[in-house]
């Protein structure tokens, strides 16, 4: 069985990873490109979506301690990463650059694949039956049809503050203002990527 610990420490990996990701998004953001502002509204709906799913998830979660079903946790087994997902390609789609789109695919859909099947290791160990009961109900991470009642249930901002969210949610809502202002300014990218025809 996985301990915390190791979870932790590519915990980090995944997080450093995304930060140097987020970097390049901003950075080459291009809002020059033919229709770049339809590519920065429709990355700021799937930004949004996975913030509020982040919130909600982070203000239900106890982190190691119980197996917590309610709340958004009803819907799928790992909301923050389907929050963290909906947040890093909201970022990236504004950014109107394709290949970056393509390759935050290639590089965080098996990160998160790999993080999230180690976690479910330590849940099983951790809660035995009644992981493994909730597991055979709930999908891994994006929500089955009908969405359950009480999404709502059990959300507390003292637990979302203690989950250590806020600073995180800061740091992503900057980086939406930064491709906002560069589109509105029309600042160009450090350096041109040629688009796919």
């Amino acid at each position: 069985m996985l301990d915390l610990d190791q979870i932790r420490k590519f915990a980090k990996i995944r997080v450093y990873t995304g930060y140097v990701f987020l970097l390049f998004v901003v950075l080459l953001a291009d809002p020059s490109r033919l229709y770049s502002l339809p590519f920065l509204i429709v990355g700021s709906v799937f930004f949004a979506f996975g913030l509020i799913i982040r919130i909600l998830a982070a203000g239900t979660l106890v982190k190691a301690e119980e197996l917590v079903t309610g709340g958004i946790y009803q819907m799928t087994r790992n909301p923050l990463y389907l929050g963290s997902l909906f947040l890093g390609m909201g970022l990236t789609i504004m950014s109107a650059q394709s290949l970056l789109i393509i390759l935050y695919f290639i590089i965080f859909l098996p990160i998160y694949n790999m993080m999230i099947n180690m976690e479910e290791q330590f849940l099983s160990g951790a809660f035995g039956r009644d992981f493994e009961e909730y597991r055979k109900k709930v999908p891994k991470l994006f929500p089955g049809r009908g969405a359950p009642p009480g999404l709502g249930v059990n959300f507390s901002f003292a637990r979302y503050r203690k989950n250590r969210e806020l600073s995180g949610n800061i740091a992503f809502l900057a980086i939406a203002v930064i491709v906002w202002l560069k589109m509105l300014y029309q600042m160009p990218p450090i350096f041109h990527i040629p688009p796919f025809n």
